[in-house]
C-alpha cells in the first residue's frame, strides 16, 4: 500500500516567509473605523490596538509612533494597519541602534502591512477590498526595508 504524499501550502499557517508579506504606503490616513469596517467584510476582526505615542521623551532621534492596528481572521491572514506617517527607524543589529536606515519611504499619510494565511484567495479579497477602498498599491516588504521589518 503507497502511502499518499501531501503538500504543504506555502500559505498555510505557520509556513509564512517574509518575502510573502506585503506593504502598502497610503496617500490618506482613513479613519481607523472605516478600515474595520472594510476587513470586517472580508472576514477580518480587531485583536489587538494601540494608541499613538507622540511622547518625545524616550529618544529625541525617534519620530512619534501613530496609533496601530491588529486584524486578523482564524486561517493567519493578517493586516497591520499604521494611522499616520512613519519613517525607516534605526538599524537594529545585535539590539544596538547604530544609526539612520539609509531607506526612504514614499510620501505618505499611513500605511498598512499584509501577512498571507492559510488561503492565497483570502489574501487576495483582502488585498483588493483594501485597494479598492483606499487605493494601494501593494509591495513586496522586502523592496522597501532590506533587511529590516517595521512595526
Amino acid at each position: 500500500m503507497q502511502r499518499q504524499r501531501l503538500s504543504v501550502s506555502p500559505c498555510a499557517p505557520g509556513a509564512r516567509s517574509e518575502s510573502q508579506e506585503l506593504t502598502a504606503f497610503c496617500a490618506t490616513c482613513p479613519e481607523a473605523a472605516e478600515v474595520g469596517r472594510v476587513l470586517e467584510e472580508v472576514g477580518l476582526h480587531l485583536v489587538f490596538w494601540m494608541a499613538a505615542d507622540d511622547t518625545a521623551t524616550s529618544q529625541q532621534d525617534l519620530a512619534t509612533l501613530p496609533a496601530q492596528y491588529h486584524y486578523e481572521d482564524g486561517i493567519g491572514t493578517a493586516v497591520i494597519y499604521l494611522a499616520g506617517k512613519d519613517a525607516p527607524g534605526l538599524a537594529n543589529e545585535e539590539e544596538k541602534p547604530v544609526g539612520r536606515v539609509s531607506v526612504r519611504y514614499p510620501p505618505h499619510a499611513s500605511r498598512f502591512w499584509l501577512i498571507p494565511g492559510g488561503r492565497e484567495l483570502v489574501t487576495r479579497r483582502v488585498s483588493e477590498a483594501l485597494s479598492a477602498a483606499f487605493g494601494l498599491r501593494w509591495l513586496d516588504l522586502r523592496q522597501v526595508e532590506p533587511g529590516a521589518r517595521a512595526a
